[in-house]
């Protein structure tokens, strides 16, 4: 199993002096159901700063980073992922509906951000079954937005290409064009 890496361009209403992402797994079939995360962070135009990483190798989630309020579920910090691109750990979210809010972090300055991650499912542990998905949101000035949603993809001795849910940031895309002008 391998980590994938992720990289997703912010849309300009995201660009905001309390910005979030979260990342969750809606309740599954099972709480063995693994998604793992790695090296995530956050860049920002115009000098490439980052204004938030994590690559997880303190094996802990950090409070400064992941607030305790904003969990649910059991998330965790393992070494369950396999080959992670940082040392050895990972962030481990489950099917028992395991949610992290990111603390907030200010991205009003800047006039272009993206949000990078490197995901793993099953890893070590369970293959997440159908419906067990890993969703990345991020908080807009009208709430929070899907920015992706990976489903189930690998099957016992097959691969399948990545499905995407893209129709709620299509449609966010059309809308936020519209309010804009």
């Amino acid at each position: 199993a391998f980590f994938m890496l992720s990289t997703f361009s912010l849309p300009w209403d995201a660009l905001h002096d309390n910005f979030k992402f979260r990342l969750h797994t809606p309740q599954g079939d099972n709480n063995l159901d693994d998604w793992f995360i790695d090296d995530i962070g956050l860049n920002a135009a115009p000098s490439y700063s980052v204004p938030f990483e994590d690559n997880f190798d303190d094996g802990q989630l950090a409070a400064a980073k992941w607030p305790g309020g904003a969990r649910k579920g059991s998330p965790q910090v393992n070494t369950r992922g396999a080959n992670e691109p940082s040392l050895t750990y990972s962030l481990n979210l489950d099917g028992s509906g395991d949610t992290v809010v990111s603390e907030k972090i200010d991205t009003s300055w800047a006039p272009w951000a993206s949000l990078t991650y490197w995901w793993q499912q099953g890893g070590g542990g369970d293959e997440p079954e159908a419906n067990d998905d890993l969703i990345v949101e991020i908080n807009v000035s009208s709430g929070w937005r899907v920015l992706k949603k990976k489903k189930k993809i690998m099957k016992p001795g097959k691969v399948f290409l990545i499905e995407e849910e893209k129709k709620g940031q299509e449609d966010y895309e059309k809308k936020a064009l519209k309010e804009k002008k």
